[in-house]
């Protein structure tokens, strides 16, 4: 099989002479938000937005965020010898076909742990993935109830992960969703998170829990 090369060119182009796709489906929630500006501040460009020819101005299909984060910064642009057709298909799989690259946890969990850092927004990153990823526990458990605690000292992250930014140490459970209830949870608390303004997970699902005790009837003689 012959594969072509549509890449034209690599042009450093001012960020905001790049047209942000009208049809570009992805959001960008604060916290990718403050990820992203912790990754550019801390190591910079190190990788290429992606656009195409239309109508004589460079149309995004990858790097929006990257784009409005940095409007005034000259940016590394690989140009695409695509028409509108095949850039709409690109800009519908790209992220896509990246999410289904199947995860390792355990792997992933010892990357973590290798990543020293000294700033905080950094350090916060780190934390938001090993817990959006479940890297948490390094174990992988199979035929698991819906929900367990994992009651082992692999669960203990005290040494093989970075604190969070108030330089205090983690333990970690692990909870486990069917594919549906798992998508539904996470947006969830990733929703509540940014009305609350909270940076984690954990976070939120203290928050979650302090609410409700503060409201419930347990351990008062209710029903």
């Amino acid at each position: 099989m012959q594969i072509k090369n549509r890449v034209k060119e690599l042009r450093q182009i001012k960020a905001s002479e790049l047209i942000p796709n009208d049809k570009n489906w992805r959001k960008h929630p604060k916290w990718q938000h403050d990820g992203m500006r912790a990754v550019l501040e801390n190591i910079g460009y190190a990788g290429a937005l992606i656009a195409y020819e239309n109508e004589g101005q460079l149309v995004l299909i990858d790097g929006h965020l990257r784009q409005e984060m940095t409007p005034d910064e000259e940016v590394p642009v690989l140009i695409l010898d695509v028409n509108e057709q095949e850039a709409d298909i690109l800009l519908a799989t790209y992220d896509p076909l990246t999410a289904m690259a199947n995860e390792e946890g355990s792997v992933l969990h010892e990357l973590l742990g290798g990543i020293e850092s000294q700033n905080d927004d950094i350090r916060t990153l780190l934390q938001d993935i090993n817990e959006r990823y479940s890297a948490s526990a390094v174990m992988e458990v199979e035929n698991a109830t819906s929900a367990f605690y994992l009651d082992n000292q692999n669960a203990t992250l005290n040494n093989n992960i970075p604190v969070n930014a108030a330089g205090k140490p983690h333990k970690a459970f692990l909870v486990h969703f069917d594919e549906e209830d798992h998508a539904e949870v996470m947006g969830a608390l990733f929703t509540l998170g940014e009305a609350w303004g909270l940076d984690t997970v954990a976070e939120v699902m203290l928050k979650m829990v302090r609410g409700t005790l503060a409201t419930s009837t347990v351990g008062e003689g209710g029903d």
